[in-house]
């Protein structure tokens, strides 16, 4: 078996979830675990040590939590991917404003987990190739765009509103759908007919408004859903 080629560092403050998590990433035979840590002092140092491009972050620990961990490596400018773990959901707004590549609500659904490492993977290899960005038409001539920095697309006859996580958008000459293809199923969720979201920026579902809310760490935008998407919606998210 070849090498993993994602490694990965798990802080977590009790030891069966910890145990939990480890065993999930070991059966995708993808991950190599690099440290385990029960709590924040010792993630620290495990994660500026091995520099991992995962870190499984638990958020309520006693003496420090997980954000301060983040802001601890951010001070010492330790380049990571953080995925928050906590059995609350309260916590999603802060895991978001921290930049979290994702959120995974405690027991970790198998399912769940894999899809965020998938994301992780096109992310890599788009990064590593540049085919992350792509050139498209507007009225005054053309754009480059980034895909990782857009939050969602809404359609507008043949063309497409395209929504930025700095609050900026374009309007370019594109039907919804072919925007769909370059940017791939991977990354981007058809919420509905006239609607494209990127996944790593959903934050919540409205029910009752049909609603996806979208946040980054400035803007909070919305996004419809159509009905018969909020099945595949719920085993997405």
């Amino acid at each position: 078996m070849p090498k993993p080629r994602i490694s990965a560092v798990i802080v977590d403050d009790e030891p069966d979830a910890l145990n939990f998590l480890s065993d999930l990433l070991d059966d995708t035979n993808e991950i190599e675990i690099c440290a385990k840590a029960e709590k924040v002092e010792q993630g620290v140092k495990a994660i500026v040590e091995h520099k991992p491009d995962l870190v499984f972050l638990d958020i309520d620990m006693p003496n420090k939590n997980g954000f301060e961990l983040v802001n601890e490596i951010n001070e010492l400018k330790v380049e990571t991917k953080i995925i928050f773990t906590t059995a609350y959901r309260q916590y999603a707004v802060d895991a978001f404003d921290k930049a979290a590549f994702g959120y995974l609500m405690k027991p970790i659904r198998p399912d769940k987990l894999q899809k965020l490492i998938n994301r992780f993977k096109l992310e890599k290899q788009q990064n590593n190739t540049g085919n992350n960005k792509h050139k498209f038409r507007t009225f005054k001539g053309f754009v480059m765009i980034d895909q990782n920095e857009v939050m969602g697309c809404k359609a507008d006859g043949n063309y497409t509103h395209v929504f930025f996580n700095n609050g900026k958008a374009e309007h370019v000459i594109c039907q919804i759908g072919e925007i769909e293809q370059k940017f791939g199923s991977e990354s981007f969720f058809r919420s509905h007919r006239s609607a494209l979201v990127n996944i790593k920026y959903i934050h919540s579902f409205a029910r009752k408004t049909s609603t996806l809310q979208m946040l980054s760490e400035i803007v909070e935008l919305e996004f419809p859903v159509a009905r018969e998407k909020v099945r595949e919606l719920e085993r997405l998210i």
